[in-house]
């Protein structure tokens, strides 16, 4: 055989092996790995998109139709080493992973996925949408522009708010995974990308702030956890004397979610929001709650109103938007 015939031969070969690589490599390794396995970063913020047929970017979408769109995040359990020495090492954190997607209710995977249905309560979920909120005692609606100097300080939740039902003028403090001990060192993933929540405290004089905070550190020691909560509230009194202070209810999960099995549920959920609530004196630091308004009958978040059990789909951020509008202090 010559040398050409040999260098043919050897070609052909060596082309064989690499389709039997591939398709061993496609039929035997890759169709078996482990899918939804969370990426270690958090990324939620940079992975919110658009409801289909909106033919527009998610963070313009107009949600007064009634889009539907929600986030999917894994609750797990890790150990907390960056928390100081006065909180418990091991605690169960809400966590967001890279692949969570603010995802279309309209996908007819999503039940079968193991998300819960809302078949038969669409149409009552979206007429709630367009049922106006009346003011609840103690409160008023608000005039034209009173969130222009309004800051927003919070976890996932509040960047749902940010990204879907923003408040025209207002800043926000916001990251996904946000809690008390992390604060000082957090950086926003909206609004003002990247600002120090100190740098945005002093950038400008605020009339109202308000805090959604908890759900991250639900398991963590109370006592601990709320002294970390007044001295926030202290810090935001010191640096912007004048303002009004709201300190938000952690939202309640679905009964589904809440009877997993882990510190995530509602019943620390309402303790630990009773401890937030007396940190308020009704004169500069309020109390609200929007609960009320998207409980079930037994006091759980609506079924019909998320996909994961714990975050709301998109319209209802609006939702959530609108009774704030309905909720507020008027000196």
């Amino acid at each position: 055989m010559d040398k050409k015939t040999t260098q043919i031969l050897s070609s052909f070969l060596a082309i064989v092996l690499c389709v039997a690589f591939l398709w061993i490599g496609k039929h035997y390794i890759w169709n078996n790995a482990v899918p939804g396995i969370p990426k270690p970063d958090d990324g939620l913020s940079s992975e919110l998109t658009p409801d289909p047929g909106t033919g527009s970017d998610t963070q313009t979408t107009d949600l007064t139709a009634g889009t539907d769109a929600s986030q999917s995040s894994t609750l797990t359990s890790s150990d907390q080493a960056a928390q100081s020495s006065d909180q418990q090492s091991s605690t169960t954190t809400l966590s967001e992973s890279a692949s969570d997607t603010f995802q279309s209710s309209t996908t007819s995977s999503a039940s079968t996925s193991g998300t819960e249905s809302r078949s038969s309560t669409s149409t009552a979920a979206t007429s709630a949408t367009q049922q106006p909120f009346r003011p609840s005692a103690g409160y008023t609606a608000a005039p034209e522009g009173y969130f222009k100097d309004a800051l927003f300080i919070g976890d996932s939740r509040m960047v749902g708010i940010a990204s879907y039902a923003p408040f025209d003028g207002a800043n926000y403090f916001a990251t996904v995974g946000l809690a008390t001990y992390k604060i000082g060192n957090a950086k926003s993933e909206v609004d003002q990308k990247g600002t120090g929540f100190n740098s945005l405290l002093s950038s400008k004089t605020y009339g109202k702030v308000y805090i959604m905070l908890g759900i991250n550190e639900i398991g963590n020691d109370r006592t601990a956890t709320m002294k970390k909560y007044a001295d926030l509230v202290n810090t935001i009194k010191t640096a912007q004397p004048n303002a009004i202070i709201y300190l938000c209810a952690n939202l309640h999960v679905t009964a589904k979610r809440s009877a997993k099995g882990d510190s995530i549920n509602n019943q620390n959920i309402n303790s630990f929001n009773a401890a937030v609530k007396n940190l308020c004196d009704n004169s500069t630091v309020y109390y609200l709650d929007i609960n009320p308004q998207f409980d079930d009958e037994s006091g759980c978040l609506r079924s019909d109103y998320t996909n994961d059990g714990v975050h709301p789909l998109a319209k209802y951020y609006k939702l959530w938007a609108e009774w704030f509008k309905q909720n507020v202090i008027v000196r």
